[in-house]
């Protein structure tokens, strides 16, 4: 976490196994090194990962997943919302719902600023526009089929 309060946003470059995968990715530096995987061999399947190297990938899948919404600011909730049935608050709260199941206790607030990559109220105000009749239609649609 950064003095300001505010986390530090992973940092990604096109993707090679063989280099850094994020500048905030403790504790290994890249995915060849920590999974100690040989790219000669033939591809593996997820089902023949070992615990710990799913955990890893999914962790930066996750990191980069972040990283990509927030170079798309301009992607509003309520279009993910409607097309996807989820949005940053959603894994926000997955975060935190996450955290309880292993019997730890997170501020919802803070995760949204992990998530968010700056605190929400400043991301709504710089970044979140007023919804469309349309969108807001959409929605309501989404949520009832969700029924």
């Amino acid at each position: 976490m950064q003095a300001s309060g505010e986390f530090k946003r992973a940092e990604f470059t096109k993707f090679d196994p063989g280099t850094l995968i994020a500048d905030t990715a403790p504790p290994f530096t890249s995915l060849t090194s920590h999974l100690k995987c040989d790219l000669r061999s033939p591809p593996m399947k997820p089902e023949d990962l070992s615990p710990e190297q799913q955990q890893a990938l999914e962790a930066a899948t996750f990191r980069r997943l972040l990283a990509h919404l927030d170079s798309r600011k301009d992607v509003q909730n309520i279009d993910l919302m409607n097309l996807a049935g989820f949005c940053r608050n959603c894994l926000s709260k997955w975060y935190v719902a996450a955290a309880a199941d292993a019997e730890i206790q997170l501020d919802y607030e803070a995760v949204r600023t992990r998530v968010y990559g700056i605190p929400y109220a400043e991301w709504k105000d710089k970044y979140q526009l007023e919804a469309s009749s349309a969108q807001l239609n959409t929605f309501q649609q989404v949520m009832d089929k969700s029924d």
